[in-house]
């Protein structure tokens, strides 16, 4: 049986991973869909320039890129999702879709 308070969430550990999330989300949009976004969260807003100096820095050197948070956003997966999975002209029934 578990004690009293070993399942609590701390409440600042949250907070900062949905900030982190929300970062994701911002970047996700500014590099994948040429969308701008504000935040609006105060600690996603104290989290921004280290997520996005952390994404800077992996792609400065081309080691390695940045990659999207959701991996539908990637280049290869969103050409897939974008020109093959959603042609029209292609004859595809609603099985072959999926």
């Amino acid at each position: 049986m578990a004690q009293a308070g070993e399942n609590d969430i701390d409440k600042d550990e949250l907070a900062s991973f949905f900030g982190f999330l929300q970062c994701q989300l911002r970047l996700e949009a500014r590099e994948r869909l040429d969308i701008p976004h504000e935040l609006e969260d105060p600690t996603a807003n104290s989290m921004w320039q280290y997520c996005e100096a952390w994404a800077n820095l992996t792609t400065d050197f081309r080691k390695e890129k940045w990659m999207p948070f959701h991996t539908v956003l990637g280049v290869h997966e969103l050409f897939a999702v974008g020109e093959i999975h959603n042609r029209n002209d292609v004859g595809w029934d609603d099985y072959r879709r999926l």
